[in-house]
């Protein structure tokens, strides 16, 4: 887990000291050293900063070169670069290092951009192909791993963090799509820049960029889609051996490893597969003490019930406030809540202790129905399908599991009341219609993988998601929505899998609590915001109990 950054310019040298201001501004994703490379024509330079996780030594260094013809820039995990190297081997490949990343050179010199295909991880990184004087630019299937970039004819630069970008005079120009995306959506698909002239590399795509005499052309590719993916029988598929598997194969570290536990299921599940890995388990928690939302009780009882060494982090609003405006420095875009920031005091916590790596249960959500618009939309399929009885009967359930939280939306705009400006509303809505309902192409999950990224490599923390593996993906989007919603439970399926391995109060409680954390007050708010604030030029007049509205509001204020 690491930073990248490179420089591609035909019209000037591309110098050392460009290069170090890259890798400053990228200083906290990795903390164990950096590397930097310029071709020999001085028109192309890597940066790299380095977590070191995997072959910890000095010969796991980057910039890596291979055969005297490829050189890298990686950030990420190949979690089965083991049996790719056994492949390789047996085709007569020969290695230096034990690393990840030269596997991923080897598999690209056999391959090409197939390689991709064969890789299970998280990842980013830039290969520059000195026989073509081609660069190529990958991103992993959901988005794990960030990668930005600039580019014409000329110049193509890129890196983790658009931070680098800024650092050596890219111009930070607000995109009032990006805004109008904030405000009505709460997040941003990869098709849509928040800055202009800056665009992130789509998730499940590969860059080239290609040089020719007339300039730098990019051509981009789609190499994964969630659309795609063959329907499989899932009768016989042992969904926990699966998940197992997944959560085993992204143990595996030099530095060892830790969990998070939420006191909800999907945490839990990671926590105890981990716990037959490893019996000194540690994991962690954050608690808001007084909150109704509060789940130290349950933290503690999955602890006491797996046998874990659990440590969890009192919490108060006063604290995460604190952390508001370095928080938004690291993410680089608004925030929606500050359960962001109770994120990030999370891993801050967990860095503190000594660990390097965390393995958390984000994806099983998006992956196996867990939140309450897919049993509505579920519920919303058995009406059209004249499915009257079982329709009705999944409506109740929902209502009955989420009975503590009617009528508790007080702090929000009534449905369909949006109170910004009638000229930036029509500005944007008829040329950008609603996002797609899918959590993978909406920008949904890669909104919540930017979070985990940002505030983790904020201090230097590798996250691992084992259910964003695309073998777990893909059976959990080809399960019947039967097995999803039985009974009013969500996720039905995979509670049922992992029963005997957890406590039934936590494996099946019916309401989904999610990361929350206390909202700032009004008063807290209008300290930021004022009377007036550059961001009053997206809004109408703000009811003073649409708490949601004046958060954001706030956060554009910081922002712009």
């Amino acid at each position: 887990m690491c930073g990248i950054a490179g420089k591609y310019d035909l019209k000037a040298e591309v110098s050392v000291q460009d290069l170090k201001q890259m890798s400053l501004a990228l200083e906290h994703r990795g903390p164990d050293g950096e590397g930097f490379w310029t071709s020999e024509t001085k028109n192309l330079g890597l940066a790299h900063r380095r977590l070191a996780i995997i072959d910890v030594g000095p010969e796991g260094n980057q910039p890596m070169h291979f055969l005297n013809r490829y050189v890298i820039t990686y950030n990420g995990e190949i979690y089965n670069y083991v049996d790719i190297r056994n492949q390789l081997l047996a085709l007569g490949y020969v290695f230096k290092t034990s690393s990840d990343t030269e596997v991923i050179l080897a598999s690209f010199h056999h391959y090409g951009n197939e390689c991709l295909q064969y890789l299970d991880g998280m990842f980013a990184f830039a290969i520059y192909d000195k026989e073509t004087k081609n660069l190529f630019c990958a991103r992993d299937r959901f988005g794990e791993k960030p990668f930005y970039y600039v580019h014409n004819q000329d110049h193509f630069l890129f890196a983790s963090e658009m931070k680098a970008l800024w650092a050596i005079g890219v111009k930070k120009t607000i995109s009032e799509l990006g805004i109008y995306h904030y405000l009505v959506y709460d997040q941003f698909p990869s098709a849509v820049a928040f800055y202009e002239g800056i665009e992130e590399l789509t998730a499940g795509h590969f860059l080239e960029v290609i040089y020719s005499g007339q300039g730098l052309g990019v051509k981009k590719t789609r190499y994964f889609d969630i659309k795609s993916m063959e329907e499989i029988d899932v009768d016989h598929v042992d969904l926990k051996s699966l998940i197992t598997s997944s959560v085993l194969l992204r143990s595996i570290s030099d530095v060892g490893f830790c969990t998070s536990m939420s006191g909800g299921v999907d945490s839990a599940i990671v926590s105890a597969i981990c716990k037959q890995e490893k019996h000194d388990l540690q994991s962690y928690g954050i608690g808001f003490p007084g909150q109704v939302d509060d789940e130290t009780q349950k933290q503690n009882l999955l602890a006491k019930h797996l046998g874990i060494n659990h440590s969890m982090l009192p919490t108060k609003g006063e604290d995460l406030w604190l952390l508001l405006t370095q928080v938004l420095h690291h993410q680089e875009l608004p925030i929606a809540s500050m359960s962001i920031c109770a994120q990030n005091r999370l891993y801050q916590f967990v860095r503190s202790d000594g660990h390097k790596v965390l393995l958390e249960g984000q994806g099983a959500d998006e992956v196996f129905g867990g939140y309450n618009y897919h049993h509505k939309a579920h519920i919303g399929e058995l009406f059209k399908a004249n499915k009257i009885g079982a329709a009705i009967t999944q409506s109740v359930l929902h209502v009955w599991n989420n009975k503590s939280k009617l009528g508790s939306k007080l702090g929000t705009v009534s449905k369909g009341e949006i109170p910004l400006k009638s000229d930036f509303l029509m500005a944007h809505i008829s040329a950008q219609p609603s996002p797609k309902s899918n959590d993978f192409d909406n920008g949904s999950l890669q909104t919540l993988l930017r979070y985990s990224d940002r505030n983790s490599m904020m201090y230097g923390l590798e996250v691992r998601q084992p259910f964003l593996q695309a073998a777990v993906v893909k059976t959990g989007l080809s399960l019947p929505q039967t097995t999803k919603f039985k009974y009013g439970y969500k996720k039905y399926l995979l509670r049922k899998s992992f029963e005997g391995a957890l406590p039934g109060q936590i494996l099946w409680q019916r309401e989904k609590i999610g990361f929350s954390s206390p909202w700032p007050t009004k008063e807290m708010m209008w300290d930021i915001t004022g009377e007036t604030s550059k961001a009053d030029t997206y809004f109408d007049e703000i009811n003073d109990l649409a708490l949601n509205w004046q958060f954001k509001k706030m956060m554009l204020n910081i922002i712009l």
